[in-house]
């Protein structure tokens, strides 16, 4: 008994030593969103008339309103998530815009 917990201690202090690699993950998660959400929401900008059009032809309420809206979301959400910079809270921006895109 006692050689089974000195293994799986020892086999948990080898998974401690990978904590300090646990930044790369998101970072690479980020760093792969950021391009996606960049060109949306330039595309968005430079089409702004014929997307507000498309979006009325969705019947989505007030198209200009909604596509400004999901534009500044979409840009400033990938300079805040190139940056690392209040990323969580940029996400729920985020998130809606992308679940309006879905549906």
């Amino acid at each position: 008994m006692a050689r089974i917990i000195n293994i799986a201690i020892g086999a948990q202090s080898l998974l401690n030593k990978t904590r300090v690699a646990d930044f790369i993950a998101p970072l690479l998660m980020r760093l792969y969103l950021v391009p996606v959400f960049w060109m949306a929401g330039v595309n968005k900008a430079t089409g702004f008339s014929g997307q507000a059009s498309w979006f009325k032809s969705l019947s989505i309420p007030a198209p200009e309103v909604m596509l400004s809206l999901a534009m500044t979301s979409e840009l400033l959400g990938a300079v805040f998530l190139l940056l690392g910079f209040a990323t969580r809270w940029m996400a729920i921006p985020l998130m809606v815009t992308m679940l309006v895109a879905m549906v």
